[in-house]
C-alpha cells in the first residue's frame, strides 16, 4: 500500500513494500506518471489524455520498452484495448 502525499493536481507516492516510488501530475483532461523503483533502480511512466468518454494511454515500461491502449466507457462498462510492453495485443472490459 502506498503511502501518498500534496494536492489534487500534483502527489508523490511511495510504497515501502515494493520500493515504488511515483509522482502523479494531474492538468486539465491530462495525467501523468513518473516512476521510480529504488530496489532495482528502474524507472517507468505513462500518460493518460481523456478525450470524451475515451482515455488515450502511452508509456513506457521499466525494462524499457514502450505500449499504448485507450479504455472507452459505455454505460457502466469500460473497454480497454492496446500493445503491451512485449508488443502483444490486449483487450478487455471492467466494470464500474
Amino acid at each position: 500500500m502506498a503511502t501518498c502525499t500534496g494536492s489534487g493536481s500534483f502527489q508523490t507516492c511511495y510504497d515501502a513494500q515494493s520500493g515504488n516510488s511515483y509522482s502523479v501530475q494531474r492538468h486539465g483532461n491530462t495525467t501523468t506518471i513518473q516512476g521510480y523503483n529504488s530496489n532495482t533502480g528502474s524507472t517507468w511512466n505513462q500518460t493518460s489524455r481523456k478525450i470524451g468518454g475515451t482515455t488515450f494511454h502511452n508509456g513506457m515500461s521499466s525494462d524499457g520498452n514502450s505500449w499504448s491502449g485507450t479504455s472507452r466507457s459505455i454505460g457502466s462498462q469500460t473497454y480497454h484495448q492496446g500493445i503491451d510492453s512485449d508488443g502483444e495485443p490486449y483487450s478487455g472490459y471492467s466494470y464500474d
